[in-house]
């Protein structure tokens, strides 16, 4: 580990080196909704969020003395925010403002008008807007993202966020976390859990304790917790402070949350496990360093520390992706404990056993386990589960059989393994099997009884292998096709594409699995489509899944007929076509409507079903031939109008036009009347 004093300092509480108070940020509260480093989707959160108790309008500071830097006002992510650069060269950040103080919102508005947008980001010198400590600079709102709310953040000289907490404040938190539970992982080709390949959940008892039975392990097994902490006076979930894993009474392992730098927000997904959290739902936090993970949270930081080997010495596996220093060698019964630490210092513990057992032992007592009562198989399915270098593969029949059954794997026409699969205790009969390079190809895997004289199942898969160099990935028909450029994988991994075609319409589902791996950087879509010019109108690329679908792209190659979109999404791909107008709905005024020239305001809501709207440009108002600036709300998707211009008494007119990302359009153009 490297020693500088630098790190070190990075790690103390701020305020233990700084003297300077600071103010509170604002008069709503001093209770928080969300904490700093919680998860967001593909990011960390950068800063800590102040309850405003669903109301909008509560007075913000100034931390400390310094001066406006940068204005940011936009309708998506922080909405209306400033940027307050201290004296001492940090900068903080107030997100989702309803406003500004009134000197900072006439320079906004002025500028909105000079440029009819109302999207703008300024930047201003130390002589624009200087500021005292404790001066008024804003009020909270709800623009971009969110409920309302006050998100408040802190940068350091680097532009690196770190937990404003540390600036000394003080937050009522008696609440020590909580962990919830303990997910145990086989980590590579020859370990298992309980005598299966894949995750194990445990939940955590009354007693501080999983189970108060020891636990089944061996090879290389990682652990991830699901944590969360509270304070006091409050509901919400936050994020812990620390987290420490203690093997036998040693310290094994340990991170902490201080601070991180922007260009490493996306490792999100390899500090918590993307895996747990695509299959169940849940945030899961590794207690160890997945390849490719760089954030300066974890102690010891190398790759592949904090996983734990579990074998009987001289045992060795021959499928090791891990330095042996960097693991922790255990045999026999071993005593884990994990702690959650707050920012506060309240801890909470949860305890358990792990016993290093060989697969062969637990099998056997499997086995005695398992109820024989028919010959015939009935209703029986194959799911393979890609690991990291392995596929796991589970074989589950309607009834209960009297025989173990066979996988057998073919690799492009010729046998490749046989292998024999032992019942996990859950009802299924599983076997895994090792992926090396030369894993490519046509896999077909049967499924064989000894009592049935043919295969009781078969599918085939076409696999392709991907690592740091890239890799293409084809579906069946040819019409899909997925490029990963060269740096994109934090390892190698074994792809597969599913194709499923619609019972109406022109276009199949294509499914990259495992759809749980995490990537760099964007990944290239292209899908083809017939040609025939009543087909290119409105198509565009969409990805979701359970029936929802999520817009990506429509940038089309009409002489190619192939549609391409660049994104981080590993969910089914389609193409749809969008040839539905936007709908416009609960207009004010509307058509022939009078009102009150002294209170006027203009607003309406509008929505579009499928490829939805996107840009200033195509959501366009005016009044009497003269444009406006529209504030729109996407997460309400409405927009409203403060008319610069006093309007005259008498009839005027209102121009609305609405476009989606399909060049589907809604226009409306009709009177309404100003009284005495």
């Amino acid at each position: 580990m490297k020693c500088k004093i630098t790190l070190f300092l990075l790690f103390l509480p701020i305020h233990f080196i700084y003297s300077q108070s600071y103010v509170w940020p604002t008069d709503a509260s001093q209770l928080m909704s969300s904490s700093f480093c919680e998860y967001r989707p593909g990011h960390f959160h950068a800063g800590i969020d102040i309850k405003t108790w669903g109301q909008e309008g509560y007075q913000v500071f100034a931390i400390g003395s310094g001066y406006i830097k940068r204005i940011l006002v936009s309708p998506y992510g922080y909405g209306k925010a400033i940027y307050l650069q201290l004296y001492n060269g940090w900068t903080a950040v107030y997100g989702h403002l309803s406003g500004f103080e009134t000197k900072l919102e006439m320079k906004i508005k002025n500028q909105q008008r000079l440029q009819m947008r109302y999207e703008q980001d300024l930047y201003f010198g130390p002589q624009d807007f200087p500021v005292q400590s404790g001066e008024l600079i804003g009020y909270t709102g709800k623009t971009g993202t969110g409920v309302p709310h006050l998100h408040f953040e802190v940068r350091d000289e680097e532009n690196r966020p770190f937990n404003p907490l540390q600036l000394g404040y003080r937050i009522q938190d008696t609440t020590p976390p909580m962990i919830e539970s303990v997910a145990l992982k086989p980590m590579e080709y020859g370990s298992h859990v309980d005598g299966d390949f894949i995750h194990k959940i445990f939940n955590r008892r009354s007693d501080d304790i999983i189970s108060e039975f020891p636990l089944d392990v061996w090879g290389k097994v990682g652990i991830s917790v699901s944590v969360y902490d509270q304070a006091d006076g409050s509901p919400n979930r936050f994020s812990p402070a620390s987290l420490r894993l203690y093997v036998n009474g040693a310290l094994a392992f340990q991170k902490s949350y201080r601070t991180f730098r922007y260009s490493e927000t996306g490792l999100i997904d390899l500090d918590r496990d993307l895996r747990l959290r695509k299959q169940m739902g849940q945030e899961f936090i590794n207690l160890y360093v997945p390849p490719g993970n760089t954030l300066g949270f974890n102690s010891p930081d190398y790759s592949g520390a904090g996983v734990l080997k579990c074998w009987h010495p001289p045992f060795r596996l021959n499928h090791s992706s891990i330095p042996e220093y960097h693991i922790h060698h255990l045999s026999g019964l071993n005593h884990i404990r994990i702690e959650a630490e707050d920012y506060w210092g309240n801890i909470s513990t949860i305890r358990f056993q792990l016993k290093v057992t060989p697969l062969s032992e637990v099998i056997r007592s499997r086995q005695q386990c398992l109820s024989v009562k028919s010959q015939e198989v009935r209703q029986c399915v194959l799911t393979k589960t890609w690991m990291n270098n392995f596929v796991r593969f589970a074989f589950k029949t309607k009834n209960a059989i009297n025989a173990f059954p066979r996988l057998l794997v073919w690799l492009n026409g010729k046998i490749h393994t046989s292998i024999p699969m032992h019942f996990n205790g859950s009802g299924e009969f599983v076997s895994v099997l090792p992926l090396d390079l030369s894993f490519q190809g046509e896999m077909v895997c049967q499924v064989k009884v000894e009592t049935q004289s043919v295969p009781v199942l078969q599918d085939t898969t076409q696999v392709f292998y991907a690592d740091q160099n890239g890799g293409i990935i084809w579906s069946r028909d040819r019409r899909f096709r997925c490029t990963i450029p060269p740096n994109t994988l934090s390892e190698p991994v074994w792809l597969c594409v599913d194709t499923q075609k619609k019972s109406t319409g022109h276009y199949s589902t294509y499914s990259i699995f495992p759809n749980d791996i995490f990537i760099k950087r964007q990944i290239k879509i292209q899908i083809a489509i017939p040609k025939g010019s009543n087909l290119f109108r409105g198509v565009g690329i969409y990805a979701g899944d359970d029936g929802e679908s999520c817009y990506i792209s429509s940038k089309l190659d009409k002489n190619r007929g192939i549609l391409s979109a660049n994104t981080r999404l590993l969910n089914g791909f389609t193409v749809l076509q969008d040839t539905m107008n936007p709908v416009l709905y609960f207009i004010n005024p509307d058509s022939g409507q009078i009102v009150s020239g002294d209170h006027f305001k203009v607003w309406f809501k509008f929505n579009d079903s499928l490829s939805g709207i996107s840009g200033e440009e195509n959501y366009q108002i005016q009044i009497d031939g003269n444009p406006q600036i529209v504030e729109y709300d996407p997460e309400e998707k409405s927009a409203r109008v403060d008319s610069f211009d006093r309007l005259e008494p008498g009839i005027h007119w209102l121009d609305i036009l609405i476009r989606d990302r399909a060049d589907n359009f809604i226009r409306r153009h009709y009177p309404f009347y100003i009284m005495q």
